[in-house]
């Protein structure tokens, strides 16, 4: 289901009211809401964090002015180098040689 609002082609976002019950959290501490969000995630197969508002949308205001970022990451060997863009609330990561290879078309590796 496509949202109205949206870029064409691109997937609603979900909002957090519909992943949690909103009201149960209203009356929790920001560390207690940390807590209980790692916890619920600590046994599933994903990756899951807690970003003070405040530092998110510094890292928004970042993502607008530089989408690409290319990371290299230690390999025995060398290094190996992955590029994530950017876009809206979203990380989208590939293989540098990917995206070398196929350009926008590139696999993505992971979605945060």
């Amino acid at each position: 289901k496509l949202d109205t609002n949206s870029e064409p082609g691109q997937p609603r976002q979900k909002s957090l009211d519909s992943i949690v019950k909103l009201e149960l959290f209203a009356d929790k501490s920001a560390k207690e809401v940390e807590e209980i969000w790692c916890k619920h995630f600590a046994s599933k197969d994903a990756v899951a964090a807690v970003i003070p508002s405040q530092t998110y949308q510094q890292m928004q205001e970042r993502f607008k002015e530089f989408n690409t970022f290319l990371f290299p990451l230690p390999r025995d060997m060398g290094y190996e180098f992955y590029v994530v863009q950017f876009l809206n609330n979203e990380a989208h990561f590939t293989s540098l040689i990917n995206y070398q290879a196929h350009k926008e078309n590139a696999p993505e590796c992971l979605n945060m």
